[in-house]
C-alpha cells in the first residue's frame, strides 16, 4: 500500500523524540552509579529501550527511503520481523501492567516531590505515549502474515532471565525503590520476595499467562490485517482492470 512517506516521517520522528526523552529523563534522575543500575533493572527502562531502538531504525530507514525513492510507496519495516513482533509485546506488558496495578500509586507516591512535573511527564511517555504510539506504527506500517505459531515460548525465555537478575542484583543490599512508607530490594511490588516471601514467584506464570495472550491476540490480530491487505491489493487490481 502506498503511503505519504513525509507523514510517516513526522509521526516517527515524534515518536521516537518522546521515547528518547522519557528514557533520558527517567534515567537522568540517578544520583550514583547503583542508582543508575537500578533503574536500568526496570522492566519498563528495558522495554522502552528495546523498543527505542526499532523505533530509530525505523526513521532511519524511512528518511532513506524517502530521499531515494521519493514521497509516496511502501513504507519499511525491520528485515527481522519476529525482533518488532517482540518489541510490541514486551511493551504491551509494560503498558497494561502500569495501567492497571501501578499508575495510581506511582503517581501518589511522585506528586508533591521535587521535579514531580517532569517525572510525572516522563512516566506518560514510558508507559502510555510511546507504547500507543508503536503499537499503531506497528499496526498501520508493518508488513503482516506467518508469524511464527511459537512466538510466545521465545518471548517467554526472557523472563526467568529477568527474574533471575533482579535475585541477583537484591543480594547488593541497596534498595531499589523508596517511597519513605515503602522501601523495596525489588522494582515493584508483586516481585518483592522479602515482602511476600517465595509466593512472588507465582508472578512468573501469571506473568507467562499474561504475555502468551498478548502475543497470541498479536498473532490473531496480524493474520486479519495480512487477509485486509490482500483484500485491497485485489480491489485496487480489479479497479485498474
Amino acid at each position: 500500500m502506498r503511503h505519504d512517506r513525509n507523514k510517516v516521517l513526522i509521526f516517527r520522528g515524534i515518536t521516537v523524540l518522546i521515547s528518547i526523552a522519557s528514557i533520558t529523563v527517567s534515567l537522568l534522575g540517578s544520583d550514583s552509579l547503583m542508582s543508575f543500575i537500578n533503574k536500568l533493572c526496570f522492566f519498563t527502562q528495558q522495554s522502552n529501550i528495546f523498543l527505542c531502538v526499532i523505533l530509530i531504525t525505523l526513521f532511519v530507514k524511512t528518511a532513506r527511503d524517502r530521499i531515494k525513492l521519493g514521497r509516496y510507496g511502501e513504507i519499511c519495516s525491520i528485515k527481522h520481523r519476529w525482533v518488532h513482533f517482540l518489541a510490541i509485546a514486551y511493551i504491551t506488558i509494560t503498558f497494561v501492567v502500569f495501567a492497571l496495578i501501578l499508575a495510581v500509586p506511582v503517581f501518589i507516591n511522585t506528586i508533591g516531590k521535587e521535579g514531580a512535573a517532569v517525572s510525572i511527564l516522563s512516566s506518560l511517555g514510558l508507559h502510555y505515549i510511546v507504547p500507543i504510539a508503536a503499537i499503531i506504527d506497528w499496526i498501520k506500517f508493518a508488513p503482516h502474515g506467518n508469524i511464527d505459531k511459537k512466538m510466545p515460548l521465545y518471548a517467554l525465555l526472557y523472563f526467568p532471565i529477568y527474574m533471575t537478575i533482579l535475585i541477583i542484583r537484591a543480594t547488593s543490599e541497596v534498595p531499589m525503590v523508596d517511597y519513605g512508607n515503602y522501601v523495596s530490594m525489588y522494582p515493584y511490588i508483586f516481585l518483592d520476595v522479602d515482602m511476600l516471601g517465595w509466593w512472588s514467584i507465582l508472578v512468573l506464570p501469571v506473568s507467562a499467562f499474561l504475555l502468551t495472550l498478548i502475543v497470541y491476540g498479536y498473532i490473531k490480530l496480524d493474520a486479519k490485517l495480512a487477509e485486509r491487505k490482500i483484500m485491497q491489493k485485489e480491489t485496487v487490481i480489479d479497479e485498474e482492470k
